[in-house]
Formats: structure tokens, C-alpha cells, sequence
């Protein structure tokens, strides 16, 4: 009987720590739809201000969505339709005045705040008809880079127009990312590996990396001369930029994540500069750039056991308003609003709770397993006892 009771108190010791190992989530508050069919939406851009987010996708489709207000309808701003082709990515300037749409057939256009406007970008035919992938602009605003899906790479500004960069290669650009602090961006290809573009608008190519499908590229903390990159089979690999010598830029790891229930879909800039990775079939995860650690926000089974319709869309854009607060648009045109599953506030106090209750009881164990192995212990406590009811039987 008494091993039993040791091995139970053991037991206990090792099993209490655990209970401090709260997963981080979120829940699904609400929803709304954009249309009644399926809008093919292929990404979202928010304005460098927070104020908008520009969702696009398959003929043309071109929607302003108020990015504090994003459940309510009538904050949506409804934009002109100039073009059939499928739009395939977004950036806005700087500034957050203008934004430019990328698309399918060497399809550009500018998007102005001030009016609401979208119009034509002239002098695309030195774009070869090329359906472009990616669009990014440089931190100081003064130029933007286009990449395409048969490799090329494009220079823009407002007055000289498109100017086409040597050294490329022919796999398809996935995505150009720019440093936000310094005048220098990198870009990835399914099959060519990371490239990165200096201030002068030279290409060189990162060693090590060709032999990864990369989908997405992202430079999103500022303080960091680092870059993210996502890809195929679940893979993250973390850059190391040299800002004065970029060619001398290096890749320091490249790591898989396993078990993650899916692949890597879109990236986009979280909350405190971290990433936040959306995966297929739906879920999403935050990266930390400054640890290179991920965490996980929502996995897919999470969306089947709350929305079964939900879980078989993909998420093409998202954003906090807070941490693990926020919105975000699928490809069908679901905006969805999301909030912590538990909040912080909720979790600290519980953290200390365990905390309290492991300090108090883990003392009380090895006392008990001290108790329990020590009859002269036992003997001393039966005398104790038995006096104390001796007394209290001869007191009136």
C-alpha cells in the first residue's frame, strides 16, 4: 500500500507542471459573404495606414473593405471593374495614397484613395503579355518591382515606366518582398531559389536554395536584417540580408514543420511585425521573426466542428487589429472576424493560479513521500494525535 502511495505522489509531481501548457487559438466570431457565388479571390493588400484592405481575383474583381469595420457592408467601397483578367497580386505605396494590381496578360493598374478610382497603367506592352505574379514597392516609395510567371522582373516609376532587369531567370516569381527599412527587396521562384535586388536594382541569387519549391517571401519586422520564406512540404527558411552587400546575403537555416495538417498558402504581416502563415486546406499560424519560433492559430479541425462550408475555403487575406484579433477573406468572399479563444488576460491569471497551486503542492508531496517511508515519523505523529484526544477527553 505505501509503494502505491509513493508512486501516486510521484506521479502527481510529474504531471503537474503539464497543466501550464495552454494552447494559443482563436474562435470564429462571425461572418459575412461579398456575393452570393464564388468570386475566385485570389489575394488582399492592407493600406500601409491600416485604414483599407484591397481584395482582387479572377475577372477583374477589384473590393475595398474598411479594415476596422469589416463585418459591416456599408463600409465597403465598391470599385470600378477595368479589366476581365485574373488579378494576381497588390501593393499599395507607402505613402497609402495609391495602391497597383497586377494580373494576368500584363494587366496593371492603379487604385487612388482620394477618388476611388482604379485606372489603366500605360506602357505595359514592354511587359511582353506576360501574366504577372507579384508586385512590391521599395520603403522609400520610389519604385516598384513586378515579377512574372515566366521569370522576369520589372522595374516601375511613375515617370519612367517599366524598365526590365538583367540577371533573372525563367521560373515563375511567387513573390517579391521589400525591406521595410532599407531600399533592398528579395524575391522567390518555384524552381530557381530566393534572389535578392540591391538599391541599384542589381539581381544576385542566394546559394543553397534551388532545391525548394519557395511560395512566398516576407521582411516584415524592420529592426531585423532578415527575410522568411515559405514553401512547398511545409518548409520555412530564414534569410540573413546584408544591406550594404546584398550579394553577400546568406541563408542561415531551412527547416520543416511537421505535423502541420497542411500546406503553406499566402503570408502576410501580423501584428507586433510577425508573419502570419495561411495554410491549405484552411488554418493559419503566426511566425516570430525575432525567435523564428511558429504558433499555431487555427488548424482545420478546429473550422470543420464550428463550419463545415468555412473549412473547405482558403484564406487569401488576413489581419489583426490586436493580437490574435482580426479579419480575414477567403477565396469564395467569406470575410470572417475572429477574437482569442481564451483572452491574455484570462491566461495570465490562470498561469498564476497553476503556478500558486504547483508551489503549494509540490512541498505538500514531498513531505507526504518523506511521511509515508519514515514510520518514527508515523509513530511520532500517532503519540501527537492520540495525546491531543487524551486532553480534549479530560477537559470539562
Amino acid at each position: 500500500m505505501r509503494k502505491k502511495a509513493v508512486w501516486l505522489c510521484i506521479l502527481l509531481v510529474v504531471t503537474l507542471p503539464l497543466a501550464s501548457a495552454i494552447p494559443t487559438s482563436i474562435e470564429i466570431l462571425e461572418s459575412r459573404s461579398l456575393d452570393s457565388a464564388d468570386l475566385g479571390l485570389t489575394g488582399g493588400a492592407l493600406s500601409p495606414d491600416g485604414q483599407y484592405v484591397l481584395v482582387y481575383g479572377a475577372d477583374g474583381y477589384l473590393h475595398l473593405i474598411d479594415s476596422t469595420q469589416a463585418m459591416n457592408p456599408d463600409e465597403d467601397v465598391y470599385l470600378e471593374k477595368d479589366s476581365d483578367e485574373t488579378l494576381q497580386d497588390a501593393a499599395w505605396h507607402p505613402r497609402s495614397q495609391t495602391a497597383y494590381i497586377v494580373g494576368d496578360k500584363a494587366t496593371v493598374l492603379r487604385y487612388v484613395k482620394s477618388t476611388h478610382d482604379v485606372q489603366i497603367v500605360t506602357g505595359t506592352n514592354m511587359l511582353d503579355d506576360s501574366d504577372l505574379t507579384s508586385v512590391a514597392w521599395v520603403a522609400s516609395g520610389s519604385h516598384a518591382y513586378i515579377g512574372s510567371e515566366d521569370g522576369n522582373i520589372w522595374m516601375y516609376t511613375n515617370g519612367s515606366g517599366f524598365q526590365k532587369l538583367e540577371g533573372t531567370k525563367e521560373s515563375q516569381i511567387s513573390d517579391i518582398a521589400c525591406h521595410r527599412a532599407h531600399n533592398i527587396c528579395s524575391f522567390s521562384t518555384l524552381s530557381d531559389g530566393i534572389g535578392i535586388i540591391d538599391r541599384w536594382s542589381n539581381i544576385s541569387w542566394v546559394s543553397g536554395t534551388t532545391s525548394d519549391t519557395w511560395l512566398g517571401a516576407a521582411c516584415d519586422d524592420g529592426t531585423l536584417n532578415e527575410c522568411v520564406y515559405i514553401g512547398s512540404g511545409a518548409r520555412i527558411g530564414n534569410l540573413r540580408l546584408d544591406p550594404d552587400t546584398p550579394e553577400n546575403s546568406a541563408m542561415v537555416k531551412i527547416w520543416e514543420l511537421k505535423e502541420l495538417g497542411g500546406e503553406f498558402h499566402t503570408n502576410q504581416r501580423g501584428i507586433d511585425s510577425t508573419s502570419l502563415f495561411t495554410l491549405i486546406p484552411i488554418g493559419l499560424l503566426r511566425y516570430d521573426p525575432v525567435t523564428t519560433d511558429t504558433f499555431t492559430l487555427m488548424v482545420n479541425a478546429d473550422v470543420i466542428s464550428e463550419n463545415v462550408t468555412l473549412s473547405r475555403e482558403n484564406i487569401i487575406s488576413v489581419w489583426e487589429m490586436d493580437t490574435r484579433t482580426g479579419f480575414f477573406v477567403t477565396s469564395r468572399g467569406s470575410i470572417v472576424s475572429f477574437e482569442p479563444l481564451v483572452d491574455e488576460l484570462n491566461d495570465g491569471i490562470l498561469t498564476t493560479v497553476l503556478m500558486l497551486v504547483v508551489a503549494i503542492a509540490v512541498p505538500g508531496v514531498f513531505l507526504g513521500l518523506i511521511y509515508w517511508n519514515s514510520p518514527w515519523l508515523q509513530r511520532k505523529y500517532l503519540n501527537w494525535r492520540n495525546r491531543r484526544l487524551e486532553k480534549k477527553k479530560t477537559q470539562p
